[in-house]
C-alpha cells in the first residue's frame, strides 16, 4: 500500500459535549486540520452541512455501512438546494440483502450509477470543488448517536486523491462483481492447512475457557443470589 508523507501542520484539537457542528467546527480555512471528540450531539450529515457552509456548492462522496431513507433524503435535499453538485454513496455489499427497501430508495434518489459497493465498514465523507478538498473521517454514522464519537477533518488535495482513488476503484451498483485489492485479505488470514488447523485449535481452546469461566461465575453468583 502506498505511504503518503505530508509536511507537519498545525492541527486544531477540540472536545465538546454541548455545541453543534457549526459551533464546534466553525468556519474552515485553507489547509485546515482538526480533530474532534463529541458526545454524539451531531452526526456526519451535520458535519457535511457545516463544511458546505464554508466551501459553497461541492461534490460529495460518502462511505457508510448502510444508509436509512431519512439520511438519504437529507442528502437529496442538499442536492436539490444546489449545495451538492453530485452524490456518490459507497456502501457495504450486504446493504441490499439486509435492507433491500432502503437500498432501492437510495438508488431511486441518486441513481444506480451513483452507488458503489464493496466490503466496508469505513465512515468518511469527501467534499470538494475547485477551491476545497475536504476529507472527513471518524466513528460517526450518518445519523446521530448519543455516545462518544470522534472525527478528523482536513483540507488536503493529497488525502482527497487517496480516498477518491479507493472509491473509484469499486464497482458501480450492487450487482457488479467484487474487486479484490492487495490489502483486502485480513492480516493473519491462514494460507496453509497447518495454519488453519492452528486457528481451529485456538478457537476450541477459547471456547473451553469461556465455558469454564461461565461455570466459575455461576458458582460464585448463583441465580437469585
Amino acid at each position: 500500500m502506498p505511504v503518503m508523507t505530508r509536511d507537519a501542520r498545525e492541527r486544531m484539537v477540540c472536545a465538546d459535549g454541548q455545541r453543534n457542528a457549526d459551533g464546534m467546527i466553525g468556519k474552515l480555512w485553507p489547509g485546515c486540520a482538526m480533530t474532534g471528540l463529541t458526545k454524539g450531539q451531531f452526526s456526519q450529515i451535520n458535519i457535511i452541512r457545516t463544511v458546505l457552509d464554508s466551501t459553497g456548492p461541492a461534490h460529495l462522496i460518502v462511505s457508510t455501512w448502510t444508509m436509512s431513507p431519512g439520511d438519504a433524503e437529507r442528502l437529496s435535499l442538499l442536492a436539490a438546494d444546489g449545495r451538492l453538485l453530485s452524490v456518490v454513496v459507497l456502501a457495504d455489499r450486504s446493504f441490499p440483502r439486509c435492507k433491500p427497501e432502503y437500498c432501492a430508495y437510495v438508488q431511486q434518489l441518486f441513481g444506480a450509477a451513483s452507488v458503489r459497493a464493496t466490503k466496508t465498514h469505513s465512515k468518511f465523507a469527501l467534499i470538494w470543488n475547485d477551491a476545497w478538498s475536504v476529507v472527513v473521517r471518524g466513528s460517526m454514522n450518518l445519523n446521530a448517536n448519543p455516545r462518544f464519537e470522534q472525527f478528523d477533518l482536513d483540507d488536503s488535495p493529497e488525502l482527497l486523491a487517496f480516498f477518491r482513488e479507493h472509491v473509484e476503484a469499486q464497482p458501480v451498483g450492487f450487482d457488479a462483481p467484487m474487486v479484490e485489492h492487495e490489502f483486502a485479505k485480513p492480516l493473519g488470514e491462514p494460507t496453509t492447512a497447518a495454519e488453519r488447523r492452528g486457528i481451529k485449535a485456538k478457537k476450541d481452546r477459547d471456547k473451553d475457557l469461556a465455558l469454564a469461566v461461565t461455570a466459575k461465575n455461576a458458582a460464585h453468583f448463583p441465580a437469585g443470589g
